[in-house]
């Protein structure tokens, strides 16, 4: 388990995402910035805390970085897909 945390964490924090900007013609790349419930989230995961809410997060950022991997997309179109499935922000409405 804690490889696997490991490797997500990568993903999150640390790997460049193709992305495209506002005007959607000009590839770059670019770092997640995760917000105040991510990282407590991931906090939350590392000590054993966590709810359903942060593993929901989680499942999006993995099928995020599947889409990724198996289509050759950036991020903006894997998280679109991942939405699709598992929420990228469920604690959205609890603050």
């Amino acid at each position: 388990m804690r490889n696997y945390l490991t490797l997500i964490n990568y993903f999150i924090f640390h790997l460049r995402h193709l992305n495209l900007p506002i005007f959607h013609f000009i590839l770059r790349e670019s770092i997640f910035d995760p917000n105040l419930q991510q990282a407590l989230a991931w906090k939350r995961l590392e000590i054993g805390t966590h709810t359903q809410d942060d593993v929901t997060w989680i499942k999006h950022e993995c099928a995020k970085r599947h889409h990724e991997l198996k289509y050759g997309s950036g991020y903006n179109e894997a998280h679109n897909r991942a939405q699709t499935r598992f929420d990228g922000a469920p604690w959205e409405n609890q603050f």
